[in-house]
């Protein structure tokens, strides 16, 4: 199925908002919608979390996300219904 102009729009603004959250929440510990500028002590000062996941939680989220708005409600991309 074809994505209409509207949809990529969306998509790509779904994408770019998974990317901030994952990033904020792998780098940052205060300061995530940046009221103040950016500083040093926002920033952790090492990564103790596993992040290897957060790429593809975010792609599998964006695919998910698509197909669950090309179906009929009531029918989930992830039960096969």
């Amino acid at each position: 199925m074809a994505m209409s102009s509207e949809q990529i729009r969306l998509l790509d603004a779904y994408w770019r908002a998974a990317n901030y959250l994952t990033v904020g929440q792998v780098y940052l510990r205060d300061n995530p919608l940046l009221r103040e500028p950016l500083t040093p002590a926002h920033v952790k000062p090492r990564l103790l979390d596993d992040w290897g996941t957060s790429p593809g939680e975010r792609d599998e989220g964006g695919r998910s996300r698509r197909s669950a708005t090309a179906r009929p409600p009531g029918r989930s991309p992830r039960s096969g219904a």
